[in-house]
């Protein structure tokens, strides 16, 4: 009998081995049976690979839905879920993160609700763990009847995740969506903006079903640094070039701005990138005043710079360096 799965799991895996315990157990634990899952081992230096195999040992009746892919050198995240979804055969996809781990009813509850409602993609609140415990997001609400409202509200929506989506593989086989190799840092809300821009259907769960680790010190969202910083400009760009493709980018141009704005505000702080500042999508200049990720003397900086009063945001940018070193 072929073994045709309704869920494919998809977990990138890479020096994970102080957690991904954890999280295969939460996977193999699913009150689930019809589950693929694909572990895409990004050349780990750790014990990673035998935590595993020492569990898949443990829990021998998934033997038959485990595929294993060992990549020879290390590729990021991007590319080695690119490779899992090349392989996927479930008739729905989610991504896991080897450090994070699900409720147990997660995939159940999940997949029912697709079924039941002939959904494209699924979406879920979850946990963040944190040092001081479980703080809960609740994800954006989708109105199926008004996409417009509902994109802006993801756009503006401050934890933009990819492991909280249940999403039909067909629709992302059929427009071509995958994960950037290039990129190191954002690849996931680039994945997922274009995958609920295409989708017919969202349906939202209001129950945390999904722990989103924060404790784990080798993460990227602890070491954020320039090359972050240029790769979530990229896959905003990316997403800009997608709406325009699209013919939606008047619709969106507010929140994308915004997003553009926040990642190059590290531009404003040196006056050797103050060009660099000004050519990122000047589009998005309009939207200073508005942006609610920025404070105030950010926004007065970039907003001289922009309208010729560069002398000010010089002299902004000095009293600030002169602050810092007082109270260093």
């Amino acid at each position: 009998m072929v073994f045709r799965p309704q869920i494919t799991v998809i977990i990138p895996v890479y020096n994970a081995g102080k957690f991904i315990d954890r999280c295969i157990q939460s996977l193999f634990k699913q009150n689930f049976d019809q589950i693929e899952y694909i572990f895409v081992d990004d050349c780990s230096t750790d014990n990673s690979a035998e935590i595993l195999q020492s569990l898949i040992d443990k829990y021998q009746r998934h033997t038959y839905n485990i595929t294993i892919i060992t990549q020879r050198t290390n590729q990021g995240v991007a590319i080695a879920r690119n490779i899992g979804l090349s392989q996927a055969k479930g008739e729905y996809v989610i991504f896991c993160d080897s450090d994070d781990w699900l409720d147990t009813q997660m995939l159940q509850k999940m997949y029912s609700t697709a079924i039941t409602s002939n959904a494209d993609v699924v979406m879920c609140d979850f946990y963040m763990a944190l040092n001081t415990g479980y703080k809960q997001f609740r994800c954006p609400t989708w109105c199926n009847e008004n996409k417009v409202a509902s994109m802006q509200q993801y756009l503006r929506f401050p934890w933009n995740v990819i492991w909280n989506m249940l999403i039909k593989r067909e629709l992302c086989i059929k427009n071509n969506i995958n994960f950037s190799p290039r990129s190191t840092y954002c690849e996931d809300f680039n994945f997922a903006v274009k995958v609920l821009d295409q989708a017919s259907k969202v349906k939202n769960i209001h129950e945390p079903l999904y722990y989103y680790n924060q404790l784990n010190t080798n993460s990227i969202m602890h070491h954020l640094n320039e090359k972050a910083m240029y790769s979530e400009q990229k896959m905003y760009l990316d997403i800009i070039d997608w709406f325009n493709k699209e013919n939606t980018l008047n619709h969106y141009i507010k929140e994308i701005s915004w997003r553009i704005l926040k990642s190059k505000q590290e531009l404003i702080l040196k006056t050797a990138t103050y060009n660099e500042f000004l050519a990122l999508f000047p589009q998005s200049h309009n939207y200073i005043w508005s942006c609610p990720w920025l404070n105030f003397k950010l926004k007065l900086m970039m907003w001289c710079l922009v309208h010729h009063l560069k002398p000010v945001s010089i002299l902004m940018l000095k009293l600030r360096n002169i602050k810092a070193l007082v109270y260093k």
